[in-house]
């Protein structure tokens, strides 16, 4: 079984036989992410935490509306650089990797898949491993 991002579920498909279903999955937003941001009183440090470069660099595009000139956004990159650099910062966001690492409170888990595909693809997983057994 195979799960890929919707927008790529046509050419993963071509790569597997018919008996072997590929699942799309969706990615969260970040809208309430963006809008915590857009609510802050003040100029404020935003920190991003990950083990990847490509959730770093896709997090900087997301946040930068929100964070215009006012905010001030620190990167940093496990395990190149230590968790405890983001201490500082006034809202942590964070992959799951990152997460585990971390112990503050401003820290926010970051959850790239929707929870309803995260759902859909834990449904498929069972319903396929049904007819494997079967």
């Amino acid at each position: 079984m195979a799960i890929t991002p919707q927008h790529a579920i046509e050419q993963v498909d071509a790569l597997f036989p018919k008996d072997r279903p590929v699942v799309p999955v969706s990615f969260s937003t970040a809208d309430e992410h963006l809008k915590r941001i857009r609510d802050l009183p003040e100029p404020s440090t935003i920190a991003v935490v990950s083990v990847s470069n490509v959730f770093l660099a896709v997090a900087r595009s997301l946040l930068a509306p929100a964070l215009g000139k006012r905010h001030s956004l620190r990167e940093i990159l496990l395990p190149n650089e230590k968790a405890s650099i983001s201490r500082s910062a006034d809202i942590i966001f964070c992959d799951s990797i990152a997460k585990q690492t971390l112990r503050s409170s401003r820290a926010i888990h970051y959850h790239l898949l929707s929870p309803e595909s995260v759902n859909y693809a834990a449904n498929a997983m069972r319903s396929y491993a049904v007819k494997l057994n079967a």
